[in-house]
């Protein structure tokens, strides 16, 4: 008796009890601090006694102590026994221990710390709101939460609820009363609950074995095993093949206890992958370049997309599909190419009457799967989606703040004319547009987290599109020495002008520019402004960031950020986009998924933008519709070095002028790991009337075309076939697409410009 209780006694020092004063290591970063809060009764807090070894931390696993009101509850090395504050006071071996060991087992660096509050004895009303048990359960979840991200409740109870036949018909509403109230007051709605059955032996005992009392275990079993079924985000353990630790069979042996740990953790992982369907941030940005500090532009300051790159996986080729905003936007908003949405610019009447009605686009599709749903600023470029749970948030600041601009309000092309492209009023970030967003984007995800959904919410930025209007501290960010002008600001030799307009798009439509043309000073200025957008954009998705980990909803978010094509700063002569070349279809492209172990891995793949909505259902757990024409690039998140696609594909129309007449041609372009093939051919006829292929290894400003020298002669030939062969043949191995959409209706964009009519707006530019 004297050696078991020197035994138990230093068990109680070693390992949390209230003299014990051990140095623990609790992780710097509440992501990978995974809290479990363990509840119930004597099942959960352990019903048999220690053996040799169980006062042994486990590493990797903390646990909290119990302290009373008003002291700051303390973090101790994890061991048995983990509910020192049974009644009985003896040390007891419970299943909380092995279940952290299993779930650190697949993740490194993540610490667990449990705190256990489960109480021996107790009915689910005593264990319920109101009780002391449960405020000391929240308090101390709480005080947890300070340091850690709460990720589950681990519970087990129900045998005191069979004794009398009021208390079982009466549990299963307390139960899910209980789940709820817990879920409410630790301020998360989805919080998973995982619950363990009533042992396969209870009932089977002397005192158990009435078949009044045998009814009411079957019942409380049932009510346990049917939870799924009823309460969202809640997971149910079986106890099929577990022994009792003594002969009144209430209490799992220590080999059970071992056993229903593992099994914890085996439930909750499945209900996190299947069940829980992650919440989405579907971040665009209007123009953004791939010229951001993440990227390698040392210039830039743009602390959070770097932030965000590493915790994500940034793709460093992500090619759009059309480089302007409203085809690209039709695009990847609905998984199809221009050519099947028949969209150029703007949307045309079929695309939005006929189109987007039969195949929705991403938030609209993501409503009608349940998901709170909101779209913020420029998502469409035209009218907005329909049935969403709020309605969409329309900014309400004009292009222009300074009172000598103000007659530069909305209207594109109008008044421009007679502005500068650049404007950096000391106004702070909400007195515009973008600003607005951001904030109106958080008060959206607050509401959408205190909500039962997962949410689906995308913002929609406008800047850094012209004119370049931002705070005035972005701009002061930079110094004009910053600005990284363009090594090719002219057009090469032999280009002609269909491949690269400069007339009709970007800043040279603003003031004096058509005729007087850019000054050195101009140029320096418009790019240094530019620089000023992207950093303004950057401290929007900053506080975007920062609301998902103060609410705790970063590792069950899975965030992609985006751009819906690039710009050109002057390259080839060009500040716009509308191009097939590299800087305006290139963009940026960051996605996060929760669970993902190659977060900070770059990815050099080939990916398009048509793949954003497949990858986006597959990362949900959704299967990915025939109709659609991207693919999914989930596989890259978990090896980013496999073989991907052979080739992105992008295109562009041009009316233009050939050899005296007046034609119609679509630049169909490629890229592949090396180069650049792009193909210009007649509308109607296909006739091909200019081809460009550029060496990207030596030439990332594609200055030189290298199409008619006989040296390239045999990769152009290539280039050829594998453009000609079309997307569905430069598709990952293994990866097939069934989508038989047909050529979309663009008949619109070439009818005489008097009867054609633009489609509303909708306040959604």
């Amino acid at each position: 008796m004297r050696a078991k209780a020197i035994l138990f006694l230093a068990a109680i020092l070693i390992t949390g009890g209230l003299r014990a004063e051990e140095p623990v290591n609790i992780p710097s970063s509440k992501k990978n601090f995974h809290l479990f809060l363990l509840m119930g009764q004597s099942n959960m807090s352990g019903g048999v006694g220690l053996a040799a070894g169980d006062t042994k931390p486990v590493p990797s696993v903390l646990k909290m102590r119990w302290a009373k009101e008003g002291e700051e509850p303390k973090w101790a090395l994890s061991a048995h026994p983990l509910h020192p504050r049974r009644p009985n006071k003896k040390a007891r071996f419970g299943p909380g221990l092995s279940f952290a060991e299993a779930y650190v087992a697949d993740k490194p660096g993540v610490t667990v710390g449990l705190i256990p509050m489960a109480w021996g004895g107790k009915s689910i009303e005593q264990l319920g709101k109101g009780s002391g048990i449960y405020s000391d359960a929240i308090r101390h979840a709480k005080a947890a939460m300070q340091v850690g991200t709460l990720k589950g409740v681990l519970w087990h109870q129900g045998e005191s609820d069979t004794v009398e036949q009021t208390r079982t018909d009466a549990y299963e509403k307390r139960l899910h009363l209980l789940i709820e109230d817990v879920r409410k007051d630790l301020g998360n709605p989805q919080l998973p609950f995982i619950v363990g059955n009533l042992a396969e032996f209870y009932g089977t005992g002397k005192d158990h074995k009435a078949p009044d009392r045998v009814a009411r275990i079957d019942k409380i079993k049932e009510i346990l095993r049917r939870l799924p079924e009823k309460v969202p985000h809640t997971g149910f353990v079986e106890s099929t093949g577990c022994s009792p630790a003594a002969r009144a069979k209430v209490h799992f042996d220590r080999k059970s206890c071992v056993l229903l740990g593992k099994r914890y953790a085996e439930v909750y992982s499945d209900l996190v992958d299947k069940t829980l369907r992650p919440n989405v941030m579907f971040i665009i940005v209007d123009d953004l370049r791939a010229e951001l500090g993440s990227y390698g532009s040392g210039q830039m300051k743009t602390p959070n997309f770097d932030r965000l790159a590493k915790q994500s996986m940034q793709f460093n080729r992500a090619y759009v599909q059309q480089a302007i905003c409203s085809a690209s936007r039709a695009s990847f908003l609905t998984g199809c190419r221009p050519n099947s949405t028949g969209v150029d610019h703007p949307y045309t009447p079929w695309f939005d009457g006929v189109f987007r009605k039969k195949y929705k686009p991403i938030a609209q599709y993501f409503a009608d799967l349940g998901y709170y749903s909101r779209t913020l600023g420029k998502v469409h470029h035209g009218p907005r989606d329909s049935k969403l749970t709020e309605r969409h948030f329309a900014e309400k600041a004009p292009d222009y703040l300074l009172p000598e601009n103000k007659h530069g309000a909305r209207g594109w092309g109008t008044v421009y004319d007679r502005l500068l492209p650049w404007e950096h009023a000391d106004l702070p970030d909400n007195a515009f547009r973008d600003g607005q967003i951001a904030d109106e984007t958080i008060a959206t995800i607050r509401r959408a987290h205190a909500s039962e959904k997962p949410f689906f919410i995308v913002p929609g930025f406008q800047k850094p599109h012209l004119p370049f209007v931002c705070p005035k501290k972005y701009y002061d960010l930079y110094s004009d020495q910053d600005a990284r002008r363009s090594p090719n600001p002219e057009r090469g030799p032999g280009q002609p002008l269909f491949t690269i307009p400069k007339e009709i798009n970007g800043i040279e439509i603003f003031d004096d520019f058509p005729k007087t043309g850019l000054a050195d000073k101009d140029i320096v200025h418009g790019i240094r402004s530019y620089y000023a957008c992207v950093s303004f954009i950057d401290a929007q998705l900053g506080k975007i960031l920062d609301e998902l980990d103060r609410l705790q909803l970063m590792d069950s978010t899975l965030v992609v950020v985006l751009s819906d094509h690039g710009f050109h700063l002057g390259d080839h002569g060009n500040w716009g986009k509308m191009t097939c070349f590299e800087h305006a279809t290139r963009s940026p492209l960051y996605v996060k998924a929760p669970g993902m172990k190659t977060s900070g891995t770059p990815c050099d793949a080939l990916v398009e933008y048509v793949d954003l909505f497949p990858t986006v259902l597959d990362l949900c757990g959704f299967d990915v519709p025939p109709y659609m024409e991207g693919a999914s690039f989930g596989p890259l998140l978990k090896n980013p070095s496999q073989a991907w696609k052979k080739a992105a594909f992008s295109q562009f129309p041009r009316k233009t002028e050939i050899d005296g007449k007046r034609k119609n041609i679509e630049g169909y372009s490629i890229r592949t790991k090396d180069y650049r093939f792009t193909q210009w051919r007649e509308r109607g006829t296909d006739k091909v009337v200019f081809e460009e292929f550029y060496d990207n290894r030596k030439d990332h400003t594609e200055d030189k075309n290298h199409a008619p020298n006989p040296v390239f002669k045999t990769m152009v030939d290539e280039h050829r076939r594998l453009l000609r062969a079309g997307w569905k043949k430069a598709l990952p191995p293994g990866v097939e697409n069934s989508s038989e959409l047909t050529k979309g209706d663009d008949a619109w964009y070439y009818k005489p410009k008097e009867p054609r009519r633009v489609p509303p707006k909708s306040g959604n530019q």
